[in-house]
């Protein structure tokens, strides 16, 4: 009995499947390498594509930020900055040097009148800036600025450590497109 199809043509009974040849197992240990090859390059590549445009680590080298952020502590910064905030922590080229870079706290923004008396204490637009993360021990030898206005696009940034930190008192305001990262926590050593 024959089956016909316009399509296809005849097919007999008597006629059987011919079957597929395995593939050699050479052929099938190639493809799971190149498969493997694959993975790993686009493992590379995305990794890269993170470091590059949204995170990067960093290791803090200093005693400025202590005792928030100590000599040797690995940070995650956020690439993608944003708005910044009083308070952030923030990465950006030094203004005197764009080779190095420093990783300072946010103190007053653009618009903003900065003043510190003989006596440490931070104002901004004439009132007393609370700060927490300042440790007393560390701001015994206060550096006064006379009160400055902040234009556009200038940032004001002090070290936590105010005894020791090389920071806005001494170089002046950060321009907004020097400040290229903000850290989003500490990963390494890990702390209470």
């Amino acid at each position: 009995m024959d089956i016909q199809s316009a399509e296809y043509g005849t097919l007999s009974e008597s006629m059987t499947p011919v079957a597929t040849p395995k593939r050699p197992l050479w052929r099938r240990a190639w493809f799971l390498t190149g498969m493997a090859v694959v993975v790993v390059a686009l493992s590379l590549i995305i990794r890269f594509g993170i470091i590059v445009f949204i995170a990067q680590p960093v290791k803090f080298q200093g005693t400025s930020m202590e005792p928030n952020l100590r000599d040797g502590d690995r940070l995650m910064l956020n690439k993608m900055v944003g708005e910044l905030a009083r308070g952030d922590i923030v990465a950006f080229r030094y203004p005197q040097d764009t080779t190095k870079s420093f990783i300072k706290r946010i103190i007053a923004l653009p618009g903003e009148t900065i003043s510190i008396d003989p006596s440490g204490v931070v104002a901004i637009n004439d009132g007393e800036l609370a700060e927490p993360y300042v440790n007393p021990e560390w701001d015994r030898s206060p550096r006064r600025v006379a009160k400055t206005t902040l234009a556009a696009g200038q940032y004001f940034v002090m070290g936590d450590a105010r005894d020791v930190s090389n920071d806005s008192r001494s170089f002046g305001p950060v321009e907004r497109k020097l400040i290229y990262g903000k850290v989003m926590w500490r990963y390494w050593p890990v702390r209470r």
